[in-house]
């Protein structure tokens, strides 16, 4: 089960934050520069100008394909009869007179108290850092095992001699049979990890379905996508949006062998 989804917004960048229910589930941490993504943009409260909300995910999903197709939209804060809303006001051009869209999605503002619960996972530095291959390839592959009735999938990231590169190795077995794919010569990345030589191969066994979610959810442009193995923790799917707008991170728990 999904937490309700979080808003944070603060004068630089907007915030979308969806936790699964329990500690070991799956995150999603969209951050949206300000500056890239909005015409005007202004947050202005008593708490350190940060307004935290709470929302369904669905509702918030409807307002924004209600305006993707506007001329112009925009969003507020507003109270109506006591309760809180992001009142969407999309402009819609039409060939004798414009029309105004106004959709009030129910919101929940959270206290600061309330807020500390929402907070990234702390983790140590991954032991192997790759930029993906072409999440598309990558999603049709794990569709199959899913078609295949694969329960679980295993990502490892081998070093290739001689180079600063590695192939990742995506595998799963059913009863049926056991499946390999191979995706050659990715770039290992170190940036900002103290220590800068990774291990000849680290492994990620995963739930295949938290695996398909995740991929399945990464539809957005981007311009580059680093996947990171934190040891026996989590795998960690790090997407740079497309011209710099922001960043979407997956946080995908590891399965532990007994």
């Amino acid at each position: 089960d999904l937490r309700p989804t979080v808003l944070k917004l603060t004068p630089d960048r907007l915030q979308i934050i969806a936790q699964a229910t329990g500690s070991d589930e799956l995150q999603a941490w969209l951050s949206l520069k300000s500056q890239r993504n909005f015409v005007e943009y202004r947050i202005e409260s008593k708490k350190n100008n940060e307004i935290w909300l709470e929302v369904r995910l669905s509702n918030l999903l409807q307002a924004f394909r209600s305006g993707q197709n506007s001329a112009r939209t925009a969003f507020r804060l507003t109270s109506k009869q006591g309760s809180a809303f992001l009142t969407f006001e999309s402009l819609l051009v039409a060939p004798v007179n414009n029309i105004t869209v106004t959709h009030d999605v129910p919101v929940t503002v959270i206290s600061s108290r309330e807020a500390e619960s929402y907070s990234e996972p702390s983790l140590p530095e991954p032991v192997m850092q790759l930029e993906m291959p072409e999440l598309r390839l990558l999603r049709n592959i794990v569709e199959r095992l899913k078609a295949l009735q694969a329960d679980e999938i295993k990502l490892s990231g081998c070093r290739e001699p001689g180079s600063d590169t590695a192939k990742l190795v995506v595998e799963a077995e059913t009863d049926m049979a056991s499946i390999c794919t191979h995706y050659p010569r990715l770039t290992i990345r170190t940036d900002g990890q103290m220590n800068p030589n990774p291990p000849s191969q680290a492994d990620a066994k995963l739930k295949l379905k938290k695996m398909l979610q995740v991929l399945l959810g990464s539809t957005i442009p981007v311009e580059g996508v680093i996947g990171c193995i934190v040891e026996s923790q989590a795998f960690v799917l790090y997407l740079v949006v497309d011209g710099g707008a922001g960043t979407l991170t997956y946080y995908v728990p590891l399965l532990i062998d007994d």
